[in-house]
């Protein structure tokens, strides 16, 4: 067989080599959660070791009883002919051998080892990470992928899957600087999105991750359905935080259930939103009958303890009471007969009592509830899934105690909850219902102050000054060298100007570097007023037809060219050179540039908010 390489460097050995196209459609859609790893299949008739286990793989990727059936003919071809392909090769077909053949810890380890020898086989990493998460091992996911940190650095998704790792271990600070260097190497690198919405729900940046998630939806375009619908499900957990339900039931209609119902993550996706919804007082209408439909077909699954709570969980809010026994009682019975030492204890003295309580809660049995949830909460983490997935059941047990009517307990659960999430409205209304019924007085509020006059004044003047010093660097350049730094107190001037605007307009103070966030704010009155100005001194523009897209990149220009190496890490001098002499030899397209100024429309924005500004000043 010819030996070639894929797109990350590793050596591949196909029979076909016309393979090797959709071979790079599994390795790089995989890593970068896109649709395009199924393409693989494309090439089945291929018995080359490495694209039958990638078949496998997509298989075993539909956590269905079947899925080991069905992956199975390609798993056995695979390891028919793995003497002919690499040691790589022979590794990664082991390990997925493992996985359809229900032996977990081997297929950790031999995947562990592949980060260890060939730590640029991504595909392998992720995989990796993916039976460590489901096994709650958190520190693996991490360890694994900085194993390859050295050799693939460049890589924007073994970032992604950094920041995640990060997250789970609870390391906020490092998971967030992952993330947002994933991004900056790759904007459309939607697991960094996921691990930076981790960050900020858990750090109770509600109104920052819901901006954060919104300005870079545009990018979740040829995804897998978990990762698209998943996402949009974070952003819909902001949302719920401020008690914005109706759009909460737009996000579930239009993004998170409907991609592919028969999959086992988006219908947990589902049943996850809906039961959230209906513990925060919301009612649903009729939409669990649907997902409960796709839910009865998963009674015999048992693939993971963490899904099977779920199915459970949704067949009972649904009331399908005949049902959600049938699948209790399986829940048990496959608990009795599991041998693997981590698997029999997750099931048993996890799962079994997590089944019990959450039969309990929709049932209305809330004694049972708060008993077998409690016994469970604190190991939780054993059956798999996230902090912010498995928060559900912590809501459900919450829920259980209040209706059971142990105040005392709720207090002590709820308070800390709410002075960790300051912005949340959920959580601040719940915690009054609970102070009410105890007696306790409402939180203090502090009376909203007024904005400090001094601070406008100061405010107003920096951004005079800035514009006066990107004119002098200006007047001071004949070749243009100084432009970025021009731009950037430009931008800094009309940061601080539009934050005038703002501040003086709306009483409330202006923070971040989102321009179009802080101008969507404004009174519609003022943004209409602010264009007409701008339109007046430069005529038709990109202020014209989409002003919030200028005023997103401006602020991303804010943030990013202050810090432009980054956008080329990686990449040699001559990748660098070239990068650019084949952009200006394609007439230099404008959506094809790394960063768009906008200077015109910036122009005409910087005249616009001055004589707000001073008009303001005067009022």
């Amino acid at each position: 067989m010819p030996a070639l390489t894929d797109s990350l460097g590793n050596t591949t050995t196909l029979h076909d080599p016309a393979s090797a196209a959709v071979l790079n459609d599994f390795v790089e859609g995989f890593i970068a959660c896109e649709a395009r790893a199924v393409n693989v299949l494309n090439a089945a008739a291929d018995t080359s070791p490495i694209v039958q286990a990638s078949c496998a793989a997509l298989h075993m990727f539909a956590e269905s009883a079947e899925a080991p059936r069905n992956a199975r003919p390609f798993i056995d071809q695979a390891l028919a002919h793995a003497a002919k392909a690499s040691e790589r090769e022979q590794r990664f077909v082991a390990a997925i051998a493992a996985w359809v053949h229900g032996d977990l810890p081997r297929a950790i380890a031999l995947h562990e080892e592949q980060a260890r020898l060939h730590p640029r086989d991504l595909a392998s990493l992720k995989l990796g990470q993916y039976h460590l998460f489901n096994r709650g091992d958190s520190p693996g996911m991490l360890r694994i992928a900085l194993q390859a940190l050295p050799a693939a650095a460049e890589v924007p998704y073994l970032h992604g899957m950094l920041a995640f790792g990060w997250e789970q271990c609870h390391r906020l600070p490092e998971a967030e600087a992952a993330a947002r260097h994933a991004i900056t190497l790759c904007r459309k690198e939607p697991w960094a999105h996921h691990a930076l919405a981790h960050v900020m729900l858990t750090q109770g940046r509600i109104r920052e991750g819901g901006d954060f998630m919104a300005s870079m939806s545009d990018t979740w375009t040829g995804l897998n359905s978990f990762m698209a619908t998943h996402n949009w499900w974070h952003q819909a957990l902001f949302l719920l935080e401020q008690d914005r339900h109706a759009e909460v039931l737009a996000l579930y209609d239009r993004h998170v259930w409907g991609v592919v119902k028969e999959y086992t993550q988006d219908q947990i996706n589902a049943v996850s939103l809906l039961a959230r919804l209906e513990l925060a007082g919301v009612d649903v209408g009729p939409r669990w009958a649907d997902v409960a439909d796709h839910l009865a077909l998963r009674l015999a699954d048992h693939v993971l303890p963490f899904l099977d709570l779920q199915y459970l969980y949704g067949l009972a809010r649904a009331g399908r009471t005949e049902a959600a026994r049938t699948l209790h009682n399986n829940i048990a019975a496959h608990a009795a007969t599991r041998t693997e030492a981590h698997e029999r204890t997750v099931w048993q003295q996890v799962c079994v009592p997590a089944a019990q309580g959450l039969l309990a809660h929709a049932q209305g049995d809330w004694a049972t509830a708060v008993e077998k949830l409690g016994a469970a909460l604190p190991r939780l983490v054993e059956i798999g899934g996230s902090h912010a997935q498995r928060d559900l059941f912590h809501q459900i047990w919450l829920d259980a105690l209040q209706r059971n009517g142990q105040w005392t307990a709720v207090q002590n659960v709820l308070q800390p909850l709410v002075n960790g999430q300051p912005e949340s409205v959920r959580l601040a209304r719940q915690v009054g219902v609970v102070n009410k019924q105890l007696g306790l007085p409402e939180k203090y509020k502090k009376p909203a102050s007024q904005i400090n006059k001094l601070r406008l004044r100061l405010m107003h003047q920096q951004a005079l000054q800035r514009l006066s010093d990107a004119e002098l660097l200006h007047n001071a350049s004949d070749d243009g060298d100084q432009f970025d730094s021009q731009y950037l107190l430009r931008l800094l001037g009309m940061e601080l100007l539009l934050k005038v605007v703002f501040e003086k307009t709306l009483h409330k103070k202006a923070h971040g570097h989102s321009y179009d966030k802080l101008f969507k704010r404004l009174p519609k009155e003022m943004q209409v007023h602010l264009l007409a100005l701008a339109g007046e001194r430069i005529g038709p523009s990109g202020l014209t037809n989409n002003h919030q897209s200028v005023f997103k990149e401006w602020g991303e220009n804010f943030v990013a060219l202050r810090y432009p190496w980054e956008r080329y890490d990686g990449r040699s001098e001559d990748q660098y050179a070239t990068l650019g002499e084949k952009w200006i030899a394609e007439g230099a397209p404008l959506e094809q540039a790394i960063f768009r100024y906008h200077p015109e429309e910036l122009f005409g924005m910087l005249y616009a908010l001055r004589t707000v500004a001073d008009e303001l000043r005067e009022s």
